[in-house]
């Protein structure tokens, strides 16, 4: 009989530790502080246009009110819309970047399970208990920092 060589990686303590995980953590970091600015701004502008309303709706002819709430509901919408397709791209977007790093990490993985002479190589999470002695992680991060 064989013997059996087991490995258990932690693929999320990959993604969070590695080199590639953490540029991949700020460039969407920094397209979420983007899209938060533009829907922070739209934001204000609504909540002018609220406050013109309170204060001044008295002083106001029909026709200004009119045309002020109007252009309330035209914002707000455009705002719940604003905020729809940034949540939306963000998901798209953060899925795509998890999607090249759990495929790159794959590889890796799959490489070194041949060159070690693995039988299996585990996800931690769908582990109930091993011996910590068999992680791999650390290693599979090395390999994984050296090959960036």
């Amino acid at each position: 009989a064989a013997e059996i060589k087991v490995g258990i990686i932690d693929t999320s303590r990959v993604i969070s530790e590695s080199k590639a995980g953490k540029s991949a953590q700020v460039i969407f970091s920094k397209e979420l502080e983007t899209k938060n600015t533009a829907y922070s701004a739209k934001g204000k502008e609504l909540q002018t246009i609220q406050e013109e309303l309170t204060a001044k709706s008295s002083t106001m002819t029909a026709a200004q009110y009119s045309e002020k709430t109007a252009k309330y509901s035209k914002v707000k919408k455009e705002l719940e819309r604003m905020k729809s397709e940034m949540e939306e791209d963000l998901q798209t977007r953060n899925t795509e970047l998890n999607r090249k790093l759990y495929t790159e990490i794959s590889a890796i993985v799959s490489d070194y399970c041949k060159k070690e002479n693995f039988t299996i190589i585990l996800e931690k999470d769908y582990v109930a208990a091993y011996d910590g002695a068999i992680d791999i992680t650390d290693k599979i991060i090395q390999l994984y920092d050296a090959k960036k």
